[in-house]
């Protein structure tokens, strides 16, 4: 069947569509590799001041040098963000796991003081005590987070620095290695979220 210009140069476009959406799809819905950080003017999780990014598995944050809003109060609402002695972060991620079994995890910290930090993947919190044990996961792409607030005030520089290296052990894997930075992705909602947990 001979086709019309007009139809020609349609059907031309259509396959041209096709063929880039299957180069692109992949590279347009892959993640973002690394975590969504949101860190929050008080240790307990409170006033929302802003977020980042961090490329990589290991979690290191200096909150000497993220932007932090000014205080504001609002007559009707109360403080809508103040400085309160301290800091806390949350940090989100998937986790790739390419086959399902027992894994072990460990949070390791390499700097700074900070005492108090939770893992969470697939939607289960655990806490160091917890992590002692192996977790039972299925392959794919797991939520991830981590939450960390400081164990006592924050009130030098040094204390305001956070460095975590986030480890497992897969099946079939003898000891606790530091994950791979491509197992570790976020999603643009990861860095949009307003929940906490």
């Amino acid at each position: 069947m001979l086709l019309k210009p007009d139809q020609l140069l349609t059907r031309t476009f259509k396959s041209f569509l096709a063929a880039m959406l299957l180069v692109c799809a992949p590279l347009c819905f892959a993640g973002v590799q690394g975590w969504a950080v949101h860190y929050y003017g008080s240790a307990g999780f409170w006033y929302h001041a802003g977020e980042t990014e961090i490329a990589g598995s290991d979690l290191a944050v200096d909150l000497n040098n993220v932007k932090w809003p000014a205080q504001n109060w609002d007559a009707a609402k109360g403080p809508l963000f103040v400085r309160s002695g301290g800091w806390s972060v949350a940090a989100y991620a998937n986790l790739k796991l390419e086959k399902p079994g027992d894994f072990r995890f460990s949070l390791e910290p390499q700097k700074g003081h900070f005492g108090i930090y939770l893992l969470q993947i697939n939607g289960c919190l655990y806490d160091d005590a917890d992590l002692k044990n192996p977790i039972a996961l299925p392959a794919g792409e797991l939520p991830i987070a981590v939450f960390v607030k400081p164990s006592e005030n924050a009130t030098n520089p040094d204390m305001n620095r956070i460095k975590l290296c986030l480890l497992w052990q897969a099946p079939g894997m003898a000891k606790l290695e530091p994950v791979p930075a491509s197992a570790i992705t976020h999603e643009p909602t990861d860095a949009q979220r307003v929940k906490i947990l």
